[in-house]
Parts: C-alpha cells; sequence; structure tokens
C-alpha cells in the first residue's frame, strides 16, 4: 500500500505538471549583423535576409539587400544598388523594391527579384510605376502599383496581370496558394473637390477613411488586363 502511494503521488498529473513548469527552458540568442543598421528581416528555411544602410555614407536612404545562411554561417550581399528595400524570400527566389532606375522622390520603384540557385538577378517591372510591397509564393510575386492596384507576376510564365484595382487606395498584397488578400483603403471625394484644381480631389478629413481586408482566389493562369 505504501509503495502504490508513493507511484501514485510521484506520478499524478499535478506533481508531473510542476515538474515540467520548473525545468528550466534554455533559449541561446545569435547576433548575425553588426552593422546596427540593419531592418526589415524575412526568413525562410535556413536562409535570413534584411535590408540594411551600411552602404549609406550618410544619406539616410541608402539600403541594401542582405542574407545570412544559417547552415553555412556566412553573410552575403545581394544587391549594390543602394536601393533596395521590403526584402522577401521564398525558397531560392529572394524579392524587392528597388529605385535605381529612378528616384524614391519620383515615385519609381521596381521590383527585382534574385535567384540564389543561379545567382541571376531580374528585374520584374519595367513600366516606370510606383510598384511597392512585393510578396511572394512558389513562382508568383504580387505587389501594388501606384497604390492603387494588385499586380502578379508569374516567374514560370514571365507574364503580369492586374488581380484588383481600386479607386482608392490599396496595400500590403499577401499570397498563398491562389489566395491573394490586400488591404483596400478606402477615402472619399471631397463634395467640392475640382480635378486638377489646389482643392484635394480626395479627403480623408471629411469623414473617416475605412480599412478593410479583401482576397480573391485567382486561377493560377490568368492573361494582362
Amino acid at each position: 500500500m505504501v509503495i502504490l502511494t508513493m507511484f501514485l503521488v510521484l506520478f499524478s498529473p499535478v506533481v508531473l505538471a510542476a515538474t515540467i513548469q520548473d525545468t528550466p527552458t534554455t533559449i541561446t540568442k545569435t547576433q548575425i549583423t553588426t552593422s546596427r543598421s540593419a531592418e526589415r528581416p524575412a526568413i525562410f528555411s535556413d536562409k535570413i535576409i534584411w535590408q540594411d544602410y551600411r552602404n549609406d555614407n550618410g544619406t539616410g536612404i541608402s539600403t541594401d539587400i542582405y542574407m545570412y545562411n544559417l547552415s553555412a554561417s556566412k553573410e552575403v550581399q545581394i544587391t549594390n544598388s543602394r536601393s533596395a528595400e521590403a526584402p522577401v524570400i521564398y525558397n531560392d527566389k529572394i524579392v524587392w523594391m528597388d529605385g535605381r532606375n529612378g528616384n524614391f522622390s519620383l515615385e519609381k520603384p521596381d521590383i527585382y527579384v534574385y535567384d540564389l540557385s543561379i545567382h541571376k538577378e531580374t528585374r520584374v517591372t519595367t513600366n516606370g510605376s510606383y510598384s511597392t510591397s512585393p510578396a511572394i509564393y512558389k513562382d508568383r510575386i504580387v505587389w501594388t502599383n501606384y497604390s492603387n492596384s494588385v499586380q502578379v507576376y508569374n516567374l514560370s510564365t514571365h507574364q503580369e496581370s492586374q488581380i484588383a484595382s481600386s479607386e482608392s487606395m490599396i496595400f500590403s498584397p499577401a499570397i498563398y496558394g491562389n489566395i491573394i488578400a490586400w488591404e483596400d483603403f478606402i477615402v472619399f471625394r471631397e463634395e467640392n473637390a475640382q480635378v486638377g484644381s489646389n482643392t484635394s480631389d480626395f479627403s480623408i478629413h471629411k469623414k473617416n477613411p475605412t480599412r478593410d481586408i479583401c482576397f480573391m482566389i485567382c486561377p493560377l493562369t490568368r492573361k494582362l488586363r
């Protein structure tokens, strides 16, 4: 009876829970950059990417994309344009927005992709538009164009398509499978606004703007509108 009582006490749920809770958890933090100017990390498998101001030379706007391979414990510089931002990664593809062909003050960044498997960089957009906020899933890249449309580019077919558009603004597109989601930011027209005058065509002061999340289930192939 004594042995049975000791067994029940030792292996009761309360005792086991206390033992589990009292077991210390060791968390090891590893610092992979020393530039003190790294931000916006993204990760896939054993590869971490980020944008870094280390080559800025005091301007405060010059950024490049870097990658750290956890398996090889090695850092690699992906871009040297000093105008690369907002990196994302899927498998061996790194995607970002880059202002090398214009000027960010003129709102003309492009979308670029770098294939780590073949060490090749490709410019995705060439229409001189304001292409930002890229996301990637498998062979499809999505981004916003002038903040009023969602575009998708198929890396396998090299086709670009417009998925959605808005009279107001679209932000933060995301993709998984054949589902694309985005933030729809609706502002309201000023009642007496005149296009081309000093009065703004849109007003976010007349009424509170609305922010909603929209999504669309898209076919795997879609022609450009």
